[in-house]
C-alpha cells in the first residue's frame, strides 16, 4: 500500500510506531502544524509532504516530515506572523489510487471576494505540481445561481507543461507533457466538483473553503483536504433571510484603513444615529444598528430605502455625487436581483415628518431666494452661536463622566441643527446652478461658461483655510532662516521642531496662528480617534513645504482672484448669449452667494461633522 507522509494539526503526539499505526488510515490528508488554520495564517505549503512512500521507507520520511518544522522557510513564516512556537505530529495516509488529475477548488473567489463564484484549478497527475508552482493549470471561474445552476463565467486553459506521476514501487517522477492544450475536466466533472465543494462548505457552517481534490482513473472524485480561506474580507451579517444591501461608509469618506472603536461608536450612535432619530422622532437609530462594523470598517444597510419608492429616489439622487462607484454596483444589483421589489406605500409617520420639515424649510428657502447674503450671514451666526453654547457647556463640566454624556448629547444634535439651517440655503445655491446648466445646454460653450461661474467661489471655508495656509507660506518665504528650515528638513522633523517650539521665531508664530484657527483638522478627521494637526502636525508641514515652493506668479490668492474675475465675465457672456442677462445674473448671484456654504457643516467645528470635532478639540484643550 503506497502512502503519503504529512504533518498534522494533532496537538499531543510523538513520533512512534504506535502513533503511526493509529493514524495510518486517518482521513486527514493535509500538511499542517498545531498552529495552522489560524484566522490570518494558513501555513499553506510551509511544511514538507512526501508522496507515494513504500512501507519500508515510512520511518525515514516521518523524520524528514517532522524536521520540516525547523526549516528556515517555516521559522521565517512563524516569525512574520508573530507565532512563537509550533508542534508537529506526522500522519501517514493512503493516497488516492491511480490519480489521473487533481487540483484545488475555492468555494469563494479569493481575488474578488464574491461568495457566489467558485474558482477551480485542474492539472493532470498529482497535485504537487500545482501547489509547488511547477505547472500552469486550467482555471475556471464558475458562478452558481440561487437555483443551483452552474455557469462557467471565465475559462483559461493552462500550459500544463509538467506533470508529476507516482512510480510503481515508491516515489514520484516529474516529466514534460506534449498534449497540454486540451482541458483536463469535462463539464460533468466541473459540476460534480462544485457540488462536492458546496457540501464541504455546508459542513463547515457555510464558511468558504480552500479544497484540494483528486480524480482516480475509475472516475471517482475524492476530497483530500479542506481548510478555510483566510484571505477573504468578512461580510456584514444580518438576521434577515432576504437579500440585504450595504455600502461602505469608509469608501465614501475616503478612509482605507480601519476606524478606531471610539470613532465607530460616535458615528454609529451619535452622528448617523442622531440623524435617524431626528428624522423618525426617536423611533429608530438609538443603537445605530443600521450600521455594522466589519473588520473595523463601517457599512450602512440601505435595504429598506431601496425597497421604498421615495427612499430609492432619494438614494439615486444623492449617491452619484457621494460615490459614483456605488451607483454602478446598485444598477447591476437591481438588474441581477429582480426580488428587490419596491414597496410604494408611505407610513403616516413619514408623511407627518415630511410635512413638519417642510413647514420649517420652505420659509427659509423663500427668504434665502430673495435675501441670499442676509440669509448666509444668519446661518453663519446661528452656527457660531451654537458652537459657543456647546463650548460653554463643556467648560462647565467637572468630570469625565459628565463630559462623555455631554459629548453624546452634542453629537446627536448635529443634524437637527445643521439640516434646517444649511439645507434650504444650500438648495437655493445649487438649484440655480442646475437651472443655468439646463438653459445653457443649447449653447456650444454653455456648460463651460456655467462651470466658470463657480470659479473663485466665495464664502467657502476650505478655500479660506487654503488661502490662510498660503499666507503662512508667504511669511516663511520672506524669512531666510525659516525658508532654509522648510527646504532642508523633512515634514516629520519640522513637526518635531514645531511641537518643541523649535522652529525659527517667524515660522513658529505663523504656524501657531494657523493652528489656533484650524489645528483641529487632520487626516481622516471624521474618525474621532485620529490625531489632529496640533497633535500630529507632519501632514500640515508637508503641505507647507509644498506651498513654499510656489512662485508668486502661481500664488493661490492670485489664482483665486483670477477665478473670481473669470466668473464675473462668464456671467456677462452667458446672459448675452441667452438673451436673458437679468435672469442669468439673478441665478448666478444666488449660486455665488450660497453655494460656498456647502463646506460650513465641516467648519461648524472645523471638520466634516461639525460639533463632533468641536467637542474633540475642546476635550483635548481641557487637558484631561
Amino acid at each position: 500500500m503506497m502512502s503519503s507522509v504529512k504533518s498534522s494539526q494533532v496537538v499531543h503526539m510523538i513520533c512512534s510506531s504506535d502513533m503511526l499505526l493509529l493514524y495510518f488510515y486517518s482521513p486527514k490528508t493535509r500538511s499542517s502544524a498545531t498552529c495552522e488554520d489560524l484566522p490570518d495564517a494558513s501555513f499553506a505549503g510551509q511544511h514538507d509532504t512526501y508522496l507515494n512512500i513504500s512501507s519500508n521507507d515510512i520511518s525515514k520520511y516521518v523524520v524528514e516530515c517532522f524536521a520540516s518544522l525547523y526549516t528556515s522557510r517555516a521559522i521565517s513564516y512563524r516569525q512574520r506572523n508573530e507565532i512563537s512556537t509550533a508542534d508537529m505530529a506526522v500522519v501517514v495516509q493512503c493516497m488516492v489510487p491511480n490519480q489521473v488529475s487533481s487540483g484545488v477548488l475555492f468555494t469563494a473567489n479569493p481575488l474578488t471576494g464574491q461568495r457566489n463564484e467558485f474558482v477551480l484549478e485542474a492539472i493532470p497527475g498529482l497535485g504537487e505540481a500545482l501547489v509547488s508552482g511547477l505547472t500552469e493549470p486550467d482555471r475556471y471561474v464558475v458562478e452558481v445561481s440561487k437555483k443551483g445552476e452552474v455557469c462557467i463565467k471565465d475559462k483559461r486553459v493552462g500550459s500544463k507543461k509538467k506533470i508529476i506521476h507516482s512510480i510503481e514501487g515508491g516515489g514520484v517522477k516529474e516529466e514534460e507533457t506534449t498534449n497540454n492544450t486540451e482541458e483536463i475536466l469535462t463539464n460533468d466533472d466541473i459540476k460534480q466538483i462544485i457540488e462536492l465543494g458546496q457540501t464541504v462548505q455546508e459542513l463547515y457552517n457555510g464558511k468558504p473553503q480552500d479544497i484540494e481534490w483528486a480524480k482516480a482513473d475509475n472516475g471517482i472524485i475524492y476530497i483530500v483536504q479542506s481548510r478555510p480561506i483566510t484571505t477573504l474580507f468578512p461580510l456584514p451579517t444580518s438576521k434577515e433571510s432576504s437579500l440585504q444591501v450595504f455600502f461602505s461608509f469608509n469608501a465614501v469618506q475616503g478612509i482605507v484603513s480601519p476606524i478606531y472603536p471610539m470613532g465607530q461608536d460616535v458615528i454609529r450612535k451619535c452622528i448617523l444615529g442622531g440623524l435617524l432619530r431626528w428624522i423618525t422622532w426617536d423611533r429608530y437609530g438609538n443603537e445605530g444598528i443600521f450600521i455594522q462594523s466589519v473588520a473595523e470598517r463601517l457599512y450602512i444597510n440601505i435595504t429598506n430605502p431601496l425597497r421604498n419608492s421615495l427612499g430609492r429616489t432619494v438614494l439615486f439622487k444623492l449617491l452619484p455625487s457621494i460615490e459614483p462607484g456605488i451607483m454602478i454596483a446598485l444598477n447591476k444589483l437591481l438588474v441581477d436581483e429582480p426580488d428587490m421589489t419596491i414597496n410604494s406605500g408611505y407610513s403616516l409617520l413619514l408623511i407627518l415628518r415630511m410635512l413638519s420639515l417642510a413647514l420649517v424649510i420652505i420659509p427659509r428657502l423663500i427668504f434665502s431666494l430673495f435675501f441670499p447674503n442676509w440669509s448666509r450671514k444668519l446661518a453663519v451666526w446661528k452656527v457660531n452661536s451654537f458652537v459657543d453654547d456647546i463650548e460653554e457647556k463643556v467648560d462647565g463640566t467637572t468630570n469625565m463622566q459628565d463630559l462623555v454624556v455631554l459629548q453624546r448629547e452634542v453629537l446627536s444634535t448635529f443634524f437637527p441643527m445643521v439640516v434646517p439651517t444649511i439645507a434650504p440655503r444650500l438648495a437655493v445655491g445649487m438649484i440655480p446652478l442646475a437651472i443655468l446648466n439646463k438653459l445653457a445646454s443649447s449653447l456650444e460653450n454653455g456648460n463651460d461658461l456655467v462651470l466658470t461661474i463657480v470659479r473663485g467661489l466665495p464664502h467657502n471655508c476650505t478655500t479660506e483655510m487654503d488661502l490662510l495656509l498660503w499666507q503662512v507660506a508667504k511669511t516663511i518665504q520672506d524669512d531666510t532662516e525659516s525658508l532654509c528650515y522648510f527646504k532642508t528638513n523633512d515634514a516629520d522633523t519640522l513637526a518635531r521642531y514645531y511641537l518643541s517650539n523649535g522652529l525659527p521665531g517667524v515660522a513658529q508664530e505663523a504656524v501657531t496662528q494657523f493652528m489656533n484657527e484650524y489645528g483641529m483638522r487632520g487626516l481622516y478627521e471624521i474618525d474621532f480617534g485620529r490625531p489632529r494637526w496640533r497633535e500630529e502636525p507632519a501632514p500640515l508641514m508637508s503641505s507647507i513645504k509644498s506651498y513654499v515652493q510656489i512662485s508668486q506668479e502661481h500664488a493661490p490668492d492670485k489664482i483665486f482672484a483670477a477665478g473670481e474675475a473669470a466668473a464675473e465675465d462668464a456671467i456677462q457672456q452667458l446672459g448675452q448669449q441667452l438673451g436673458k442677462p437679468w435672469l442669468v445674473s439673478f441665478l448666478a448671484r444666488r449660486t455665488r452667494s450660497l453655494a460656498g456654504i456647502r463646506e460650513l457643516p465641516k467648519f461648524t467645528g472645523k471638520s466634516e461633522f461639525a460639533l463632533f470635532v468641536v467637542c474633540y478639540c475642546v476635550f483635548n484643550m481641557k487637558s484631561w
